[in-house]
């Protein structure tokens, strides 16, 4: 490559791929695919009604041994973040750590491994909104046989399950139809419909205490009804995100919205959870690679250091369950270990979001490792 990690990083920013704007998000896709084949890697671009998905490959074919994956798309953001300020080692602006300085570390990875190994990376362009793009190139037969890696996740720690999303919508309807409020005794209210089967609905479920994170939880997210202050409406909607840990609980969850509301309750979206087993051996590889490079990065570090700890130096690499959902949620059909890695920054989703710069290019190491057996 051409481009060391933190120049390529600052172009792709750059380019300004929010989601919604699907042509920046093709112009990234094109700029990567176009870097990738100027490196000998086999590149196919899928089409998803005009918003464009990258596979590359160090071998032909849909299929390799190792899948990773990470997203090129990223939320909106304030117009001075798409200018990359870089300070002390960090990279701060929209996108450096979620997902764009993942981005360049599998780009870097896969053309390091190119002639050695068989990996291949999808860079989604959707996950911001659900990850519809790397579900359809696994429904177009894009897979891996021995474990998939999505790099979007927390610094020094092994992702190996998150929840599943389902979201559900509430619906009361009045059987009298909406009216003037002056006049209130003349109809049923189906905002007071919706809130008091809302009321029963949350006697019924208990969201777990911030100690004891892995259950199932609810939250009510979008609420409408009504569009005028002296009318009531014909219809309330409540809209809950509930994350599930068994995709078993998915009716479950549904009958019981349902029996305790009393309205009409619809599915609106669901994706699975995501559990691999943590005894498994790719995934013991993998955590003592990451131990091992992150004990190289401390040990570095105090080299320079004006006051060395002068003491061993060692890391534990925790195998954490994540509340949140990945594009992860796709490749559970491949019946394949997945895990999620990340690089190390903060303020995700904020106007104060950073990469640390030299986790690019360990996080690349630690890729090239894993991925060559």
């Amino acid at each position: 490559m051409n481009q060391n990690s933190t120049e390529l990083l600052a172009e792709l920013v750059r380019m300004r791929p929010m989601t919604e704007d699907v042509a920046s998000v093709n112009r990234v896709t094109g700029k990567v695919t176009e870097l990738l084949k100027a490196e000998g890697l086999y590149c196919t671009v899928e089409d998803f009604d005009g918003r464009k998905c990258l596979y590359a490959s160090t071998v032909e074919g849909k299929v390799s041994d190792y899948l990773l994956n990470v997203h090129l798309d990223v939320v909106p953001a304030e117009e001075y973040q798409f200018e990359p300020e870089i300070k002390d080692g960090l990279m701060f602006g929209r996108g450096p750590a979620d997902c764009l300085g993942s981005a360049v570390s599998v780009i870097q990875a896969l053309c390091r491994l190119k002639g050695k190994v068989s990996v291949a990376a999808i860079f989604s362009t959707d996950e911001e909104t659900g990850g519809a793009t790397t579900a359809g190139m696994v429904e177009r037969g894009y897979s891996a046989t021995i474990s998939a890696c999505v790099i979007d996740s927390a610094w020094g720690s092994i992702t190996y399950a998150q929840k599943g999303i389902l979201d559900i919508l509430l619906r009361a309807v009045s059987p009298t139809g909406g009216g003037h409020s002056s006049a209130p005794w003349n109809f049923t209210n189906p905002i007071d419909m919706l809130l008091d089967g809302y009321q029963k609905f949350r006697a019924a479920w208990q969201n777990p205490s911030v100690d004891d994170q892995w259950h199932n939880t609810m939250a009510a997210c979008v609420i409408r009804g009504g569009s005028a202050h002296n009318q009531i409406p014909d219809e309330a909607t409540l809209q809950l995100n509930f994350r599930l840990i068994d995709a078993a609980d998915r009716e479950k969850i549904l009958a019981l919205v349902r029996e305790t509301t009393g309205l009409e309750a619809t599915e609106l979206t669901y994706c699975p959870p995501v559990t691999s087993d943590v005894n498994n051996a790719e995934i013991a590889r993998l955590r003592e690679i990451v131990r091992k490079h992150l004990i190289f990065r401390d040990e570095k570090a105090d080299r320079y250091a004006k006051e060395p700890k002068k003491v061993p130096l060692d890391h534990d690499v925790p195998l954490i369950q994540m509340n949140g959902a990945t594009d992860a949620r796709a490749l559970v059909d491949l019946n394949i270990p997945i895990v999620i890695l990340g690089l190390d920054g903060a303020g995700v989703h904020t106007a104060h979001e950073y990469v640390v710069l030299d986790s690019i290019d360990i996080m690349s190491d630690i890729l090239v490792e894993y991925c060559n057996g």
